[in-house]
């Protein structure tokens, strides 16, 4: 509630970041948090796909149609800090916050509970506390004022009250003078009660003796044991007293301020029984059924590969985790402007012989129009202007190694197909399919990170769309490869035909036609296994890196066992 309460002074500056936005957005403090939750949690997704790491205040009210409340809110906020000056003494700007919480429905809305109450109550303290500085502090800024407030909840102590709770552990002292339906008295051996005298070291013993003060003396000691114990054993009509007969090596007697025998005393469960503990492994959802397409394509195979749980939280829960906030172009916006731009060029272009025709004007001219074009959603123009740059060269230097390879002729670009393996149904898109002039073909994907050789090597293949692709294609290719474009870094990575800078791929059978064979009954594998129902958290090594739905199947509970 504090954290809230600071951040929406943090709105009165020059901008905020994306995290204090999207905090105020999900904060339950705010007026209208329940009636919009839904609303505002969209605009807090909204945001973080725009491409900024900071906000004026004005701007948290676009596109939020469905958040009536939440811009009236920002209004009246807005309002309250076009009246702040640019430095205030510390009672003003005590007075400039609490008028702009108030703007902002802070702390507004159900009833608060007791706890939530306190801490109100704390934060108005604190407030009169920082009016307070007048006489030590100079007229600040907002930047100032807003900093010296977060040091000062940092270092504020605040323990909710207790309500009381049916069992409680208290030191001697506290429990002095009050009332209980029972008690046990622990501790009570001779090392302890009555305590040792220690006498302050820096007055007079003379004096400590003189005036009885605490610790002073032996005798100061043990007549305060006893009066203590004698209020402890009238505070409730049932009272046990127990010392313990061992510490570490050392024997310990109980103290002699009690007479009569001491009984030992077993562990007691007083009639309550351990309940018997049943685990059940929930990893098992209801079985699907194929007639029906499902939406996600290969990355559906790909997640189920990596961890069954992951691809039933995103592909039968539709859970998907909330985008980082990212300056300038997403990554995900810029793969899929090199996708764009690339389908682009082939789409005019056609083939390896009209490519190789181009004058290097004309090539330059038809990369720079099919790069704008794929950029035309891009708002930031000045990280337009750095991605269109980033993307001509990275075309230019891609297209030199298409120049060398045998002549083809671009038979299809992100051609849709509905395919069935394993009982599933898919819906794939190939971003390439080549033809040679002897009628073979080849599957090329483009991709922008980095590809691993090993990646169709196991029964659980990390990278499954081509694998897919072929074990499903009514005509057999000569050859697949990923078109691996990063900077610095461009090459072929596949198997079967042979081409320029191409990374072989192993096949584990030697033949492109019998590794797909071996494609076909893992991937068959894995999709019977999803529409079966399987949903256990059995993630391959590094899939839990980058994976967003953690916090559903709370791997990191597991401990050792997630290693």
């Amino acid at each position: 509630m504090v954290h809230a309460a600071l951040s929406i002074f943090e709105l009165c500056g020059e901008s905020v970041p994306i995290e204090t936005a999207g905090l105020l957005l999900r904060s339950p403090w705010l007026e209208g948090a329940r009636e919009e939750a839904s609303a505002r949690a969209l605009l807090d997704a909204k945001l973080r796909q725009r491409g900024r790491l900071t906000f004026l205040i004005g701007e948290l009210t676009q596109g939020a149609d469905g958040c009536p409340i939440w811009k009236r809110l920002l209004r009246a906020v807005e309002d309250r800090r076009r009246g702040f000056p640019p430095r205030q003494k510390p009672s003003e700007w005590s007075a400039s916050v609490a008028g702009v919480l108030a703007a902002a429905g802070w702390a507004r809305g159900p009833a608060l509970d007791s706890a939530s109450f306190q801490a109100v109550e704390a934060w108005n303290e604190m407030l009169s506390e920082f009016a307070s500085l007048d006489i030590a502090i100079n007229p600040m800024s907002h930047s100032s004022a807003l900093k010296t407030l977060q040091r000062m909840a940092a270092r504020k102590e605040f323990q909710p009250e207790n309500a009381g709770e049916p069992i409680q552990v208290m030191g001697t002292l506290e429990a002095a003078g009050v009332g209980f339906d029972s008690l046990w008295v622990m501790g009570l051996h001779d090392g302890a009660f009555p305590s040792p005298c220690r006498p302050h070291p820096f007055l007079p013993l003379s004096l400590q003796r003189d005036h009885r003060l605490p610790h002073s003396t032996p005798a100061r000691e043990l007549e305060f044991a006893r009066l203590l114990l004698g209020r402890l054993q009238t505070a409730a009509s049932r009272v046990t007293l127990s010392y313990p007969q061992r510490e570490g090596d050392r024997v310990l007697r109980p103290t002699p301020l009690i007479d009569g025998e001491w009984s030992e005393r077993k562990r007691e469960s007083h009639g309550v029984e351990r309940p018997t503990m049943e685990e059940i492994g929930d990893s098992q959802a209801l079985a699907l059924s194929g007639t029906e397409p499902h939406k996600g394509g290969a990355g559906l195979i790909k997640d189920m590969s990596a961890c069954p749980f992951r691809a039933f939280a995103r592909h039968r829960l539709r859970a998907d985790g909330l985008d980082e906030a990212e300056l300038g172009i997403r990554a995900m916006d810029r793969g899929s402007a090199v996708h764009d731009a690339l389908d682009r060029f082939w789409a005019e272009t056609k083939s390896h012989g009209n490519l190789v025709t181009l004058s290097s004007d004309e090539l330059d001219r038809r990369i720079a129009r099919c790069v704008e074009e794929a950029l035309v959603r891009q708002r930031d123009d000045v990280t337009h202007t750095i991605e269109e740059r980033r993307l001509r060269t990275l075309l230019k230097d891609w297209l030199e190694i298409e120049k060398l390879r045998e002549p083809f002729t671009v038979l299809s670009r992100e051609e849709p197909r509905t395919v069935e393996i394993g009982g599933l149904r898919l819906s794939l898109r190939a971003d390439r399919i080549d033809q040679l002039p002897d009628g073979r073909r080849i599957l090329v994907d483009y991709k922008t990170g980095k590809v691993e050789k090993t990646s169709w090597s196991s029964d659980r293949p990390t990278e499954p769309q081509l694998p897919l692709y072929c074990a499903t294609a009514k005509e057999p290719f000569a050859g697949v490869a990923f078109a691996q474009l990063r900077a610095n870094d461009l090459k072929f990575v596949g198997a079967g035909i042979a081409l320029p800078e191409m990374e072989e791929i192993k096949l584990e059978r030697g033949g492109l036609n019998a590794e797909i064979c071996l494609w076909h009954g893992r991937l068959e594998a894995l999709a019977a296994s999803f529409l079966a129902g399987d949903a256990r958290v059995d993630p391959l090594k590094r899939a839990c890196e980058h994976c967003d739905v953690k916090p559903l199947c709370r791997i990191h509970e597991r401990g050792p066992q997630a290693d």
